[in-house]
């Protein structure tokens, strides 16, 4: 576990974070990182656990803190640092607050920049709504969030997508 941990450590520090050349590199890489750690902070205990989780997070606060200042709202690589930093604080800080407010501003700035047709306005405006009806337990405003995108969904989708989360349609 430690030997793989420090290889791979090793090898996103030394060669591919801190020679990346272009912001969506560097933030790639530190996404990736964050998503390690998260994977290893899903097994880990005790101080080791304590350990990935810190690491986590930093890796994840670097890569948001670069993106908001260097990439466009609706790039790929930042809409998924969103998503991936947003269920690291669901799954692993449990702060579903927290996950939902990041993964709402995601979206809000996001759906200003972008066709109403995107596939990744779509995925957000998905994901947010199951937020709502998983995390937050709010059945009556994942629909409403549903029904705001409804516009951009074909009515076999929409219709499944309803029956299944809010139970009507």
């Amino acid at each position: 576990y430690f030997l793989s941990l420090s290889l791979f450590q090793g090898l996103l520090d030394k060669y591919l974070i801190s020679k990346a050349s272009n912001p969506e590199s560097k933030v790639f890489y530190l996404k990736m990182k964050g998503d390690y750690y998260r994977y290893l902070a899903e097994v880990a205990t005790g101080d080791a656990r304590n350990t990935v989780v810190d690491d986590s997070q930093t890796a994840y606060q670097d890569a948001f803190e670069i993106s908001k200042g260097k990439m466009q709202p609706t790039h790929p690589i930042r809409l998924g640092l969103a998503l991936n930093f947003s269920v690291f604080y669901y799954e692993i800080l449990n702060s579903p607050d927290k996950a939902c407010q990041l993964a709402k501003q995601a979206f809000d700035i996001a759906k200003t920049k972008m066709q109403p047709t995107h596939p990744i306005r779509l995925g957000l405006a998905l994901n947010f709504s199951v937020f709502y009806y998983e995390i937050i337990n709010s059945p009556a405003r994942a629909c409403h969030l549903a029904k705001q995108v409804s516009e951009f969904f074909s009515i076999f989708c929409f219709i499944t997508y309803l029956k299944a989360f809010c139970r009507w349609a």
